[in-house]
């Protein structure tokens, strides 16, 4: 073969230049699309993360809703209970102290000024059966009787204001947290919100890759081929 022929023949063959960056480029071109699938999957998980965690943030929304609807019906109860509570507490004290001021001596002081037809300053009956022939004065046992008996109906309503108070406050603080509650969600399903917006934004960045990917294989096409 002659020297004209080797060099026709040599010059169908790429250098080793042209080797070497056409090898460089294929390198490149399978790392990027290896980064991108690799972006891609993680994108894509994480937009099933924040999905999932949507739908749960939500659920618990719409159970904290509820609970303070019923947290707002028992508060009203347990208020309607306390005002209970407290008118018959404040009953029964008017009614005790009308009974210790009708045992006291001021009522037979009274007796003297009593007139017929003329109500009594005590109880406002006109009708005065005692005025002259007053009855015998309790015993001093059934004094304490009485006063005992008195005593534990006060202790006994105080327990059922302090049990109505304690349930009402528990109520209100209840309302409260679950109300706070319901904020902090509402304020993380929308943070959420815009996290799976960014998201699902960067895998339908990624349609653009294939694209890209077809120009970076046209052009490694038309580079001389490897022998």
């Amino acid at each position: 073969m002659c020297s004209s022929d080797l060099n026709e023949h040599s010059s169908t063959y790429p250098s080793a230049h042209e080797l070497r960056a056409s090898l460089n480029r294929r390198r490149d071109l399978a790392q990027h699309e290896l980064q991108t699938l690799q972006s891609l999957q993680h994108d894509w998980r994480e937009g099933e993360r924040l999905h999932r965690e949507q739908t749960a943030t939500r659920q618990q929304l719409d159970a904290e809703r509820h609970r303070l609807k019923t947290l707002e019906t028992e508060g009203r109860q347990a208020a309607e209970r306390l005002k209970a509570a407290e008118s018959e507490d404040e009953t029964i004290r008017d009614q005790i102290e009308a009974a210790r001021a009708a045992r006291s001596e001021s009522v037979e002081q009274l007796r003297q000024y009593l007139r017929e037809d003329e109500p009594c300053p005590v109880c406002g009956g006109t009708d005065h059966p005692f005025r002259h022939a007053p009855p015998a004065h309790p015993g001093v046992a059934m004094i304490e009787a009485i006063e005992r008996q008195e005593r534990q109906r006060l202790e006994g309503q105080r327990q059922q204001v302090e049990r109505a108070q304690q349930t009402y406050h528990q109520c209100s603080a209840d309302y409260r947290a679950c109300r706070q509650g319901m904020q902090e969600r509402e304020r993380q399903l929308e943070t959420l919100s815009r996290q799976l917006d960014q998201a699902r934004a960067a895998i339908d960045a990624h349609d653009d890759a294939p694209a890209r990917s077809e120009e970076h294989t046209s052009e490694l096409q038309s580079q001389p081929e490897l022998v």
